[in-house]
């Protein structure tokens, strides 16, 4: 049994067979007879993607190693310090909005940092400000 939504097919299946039959048991629970599946609408785009990512040569791999740390730092700050651990409203429209808002939220704070610190220097530099100069030096 499948019935059709705006985001994707709901699959019901009640029979387990072939080589999941053993994991029917920590996948079902005993008052449990069907299984709900979600197949989404964006599923094709997912599977090109993990296909392309198959493909990858040693060079690519090596290079999303490098880059890999910095994007999940973002990724962790958006979510723990900014509430993008969790959808404000429904739907995939909504939640990128949140999720460009909860970026040019953190792009803000970096450029405010940023011209503070520029500020800083340019008054320590120009003598308007030596108390602030003797402390760094200090």
């Amino acid at each position: 049994m499948s019935s059709s939504s705006a985001v994707g097919i709901d699959t019901k299946s009640g029979v387990i067979v072939g080589r999941m039959a053993p994991l029917a048991a920590r996948c079902l629970s005993k008052k449990r007879a069907a299984r709900t599946v979600m197949i989404s609408n964006d599923y094709p785009a997912l599977l090109r993607a993990r296909r392309r990512r198959d493909r990858w040569s040693a060079e690519d791999r090596q290079l999303y190693q490098r880059h890999r740390w910095r994007s999940e730092g973002f990724h962790g700050e958006a979510k723990t310090w900014h509430g993008l651990a969790r959808a404000v409203r429904r739907g995939i429209h909504n939640m990128k909005i949140q999720a460009y808002l909860t970026a040019a939220a953190i792009n803000l704070k970096r450029l405010a940092a940023a011209l503070l610190v520029q500020m800083i220097r340019f008054l320590t530099g120009a003598g308007l400000f030596p108390s602030l100069n003797d402390a760094q030096s200090a």
